[in-house]
């Protein structure tokens, strides 16, 4: 499983460098191939540990990933939009914060965790604490309103999203 963990990090390291120089000169390649290199021997043995490891050297599980990006984008779009119209007085209510405990179906830590950090980077939201044994997260919210669709409005979409990517 390191193997497979270090090729991995190895092909999408190169990936990030080659999109990052965006250049081919010789040195900056030798240079990239060292670097990155010296990350997959550091980092393989971390990341053999988790469900990761299938997703980085599956193509269906980049296409997973590349279409929760797009979801997360939209999500991002959307409350950051609600956020603004709350900024400026033109939805009601303006604030109603609080923290909401939502339950959640994940089956791993790591969708857990993905959907908390997803959801933490989504305007008005922030996951204050990701309880695995209950599946539960605790998230404080702007608008704060009907309990029974506490996840609908946090969560749903993006859990979907995630749960493409690790189930």
């Amino acid at each position: 499983m390191k193997g497979k963990a270090f090729i991995g990090i190895f092909i999408w390291g190169m990936v990030f460098w080659l999109l990052l120089t965006m250049s081919l000169n010789t040195w900056e390649v030798a240079a990239g191939v060292i670097i990155v290199l010296l990350v997959s021997l550091s980092a393989s043995a971390m990341l053999a540990e988790t469900k990761w490891v299938d997703i980085l050297v599956n193509p269906v599980g980049w296409v997973a990933f590349l279409l929760y990006l797009v979801s997360l984008w939209w999500e991002i779009v959307k409350a950051s939009v609600d956020v603004w119209l709350r900024s400026m007085g033109l939805k009601k209510p303006a604030v109603n914060a609080g923290v909401v405990s939502i339950s959640v179906p994940n089956e791993s830590v790591e969708s857990m965790v993905m959907l908390a950090n997803s959801i933490t980077l989504t305007p008005g939201t922030i996951t204050a604490k990701v309880d695995k044994e209950n599946k539960k997260l605790y998230i404080h919210w702007i608008a704060v309103g009907d309990e029974s669709r506490w996840y609908e409005d946090i969560a749903s979409s993006l859990n979907r999203a995630v749960r493409r990517v690790l189930p």
